[in-house]
C-alpha cells in the first residue's frame, strides 16, 4: 500500500499535477455528502412509520389513561356526595383536586361529560373524541371500554 502510495505522489510530482493525487487519495466532502443523504433516506423510511405510530399510540393510551383517572374522581366523588348522582362538570372535579390533570386529552380537545348517561338514561357518559377530534366516530375513546 504505501509503494502504491509513493509511485501515485512520484507520478504525479513528475506531471506536475498534484490534483490526481488529491482526487485518488480519499473521498471528497460532496461524496461523503451523498452517502450521508442516502443512509439519512433509508433512516426515515424504515424507522419514520415505527416511531409515528409509537406516538399515535402514546397519545391514545394516555387519553385512556387520563379517562380512567376521572372515572375513580367521579366514584370518589360519589362517596363524599351521596345526594346526588354525578359531579355537575369535570372542571368542579380538577378544581377540588380530586384529579391533577384538566379534562382536556391529548389532542387538546375537552372531554365530553354527560350525567345522566345518554346511552341508558342512568350513569355518566365519559369519552374523549379521538384523533379526529369529532365525537361518534370509529376512533372515539371511551371512559367505559378502558
Amino acid at each position: 500500500m504505501l509503494c502504491r502510495l509513493h509511485a501515485m505522489l512520484e507520478r504525479a510530482r513528475r506531471a506536475g499535477a498534484r490534483s490526481v493525487v488529491r482526487r485518488e487519495l480519499g473521498m471528497t466532502l460532496l461524496e461523503i455528502m451523498i452517502v450521508l443523504a442516502i443512509i439519512g433516506t433509508l433512516m426515515a423510511f424504515l424507522i419514520g412509520p415505527r416511531i409515528y405510530n409509537s406516538f399515535k399510540r402514546s397519545q391514545i393510551d394516555n387519553t385512556k389513561i387520563l379517562l380512567n383517572q376521572y372515572n375513580q374522581a367521579i366514584i370518589e366523588w360519589k362517596t363524599r356526595n351521596p345526594q346526588a348522582d354525578c359531579p355537575p362538570t369535570l372542571d368542579e372535579l380538577f378544581a377540588q383536586k380530586f384529579v391533577n390533570a384538566k379534562p382536556v386529552d391529548t389532542w387538546a380537545q375537552p372531554l365530553v361529560y354527560r350525567c345522566p348517561g345518554q346511552a341508558s338514561g342512568e350513569g355518566y357518559d365519559l369519552m374523549s373524541k379521538g384523533p379526529d377530534r369529532q365525537e361518534g366516530t370509529a376512533d372515539d375513546i371511551k371512559g367505559w371500554d378502558n
